[in-house]
């Protein structure tokens, strides 16, 4: 079965602003280049589909073409990009931008999914299933005193 990845990355972030690109950790071109920079290993995936109106977006993903060999660009369409677009309009357009049988779905703002899950993921899916990853945080996950991830519930 072929797999396509999309990578939803539009313009006009209105709660965080400029939250795809701007610096983050050693990042300089921000969550979108964390993104790209964790699938050059990963495998899976017949296409890596980063749909986009940004023109910075644009421009970070047209430096991974030939990094990242499978990697297309889709300048998605102003209608599909709004914050009042919805979403099931822009679920039915994926599926004609790609001719893979199977689309998995994830954003640049999640950015301690790697490639080790996504291969979990793959690997638990099989046709005609969902597959949803999900995680319940009700707390902070940074310690402003200790400078570093909370990864327990005791520190």
């Amino acid at each position: 079965m072929s797999i396509a990845l999309f990578i939803p990355v539009r313009a006009g972030s209105e709660r965080v602003i400029d939250k795809n690109n701007r610096s983050f950790s050693k990042f300089d071109k921000g969550l979108l280049q964390l993104k790209l920079e964790t699938l050059i290993g990963c495998k899976i995936f017949d296409e890596i589909i980063v749909s986009t109106n940004d023109p910075v977006s644009i421009k970070t993903t047209e430096s991974y073409f030939g990094i990242l060999d499978n990697l297309k660009l889709d300048k998605r369409p102003e209608h599909l990009c709004n914050s009042d677009t919805n979403l099931q309009d822009l679920i039915r357009y994926v599926p004609k931008i790609t001719p893979c049988q199977a689309i998995l779905w994830t954003h640049v703002t999640s950015p301690f999914c790697f490639a080790d899950n996504y291969n979990d993921a793959v690997e638990s899916f099989s046709e005609g299933d969902s597959v949803v990853s999900v995680s319940v945080q009700q707390e902070f996950i940074w310690d402003k005193n200790l400078n570093r991830i909370k990864n327990t519930k005791d520190n």
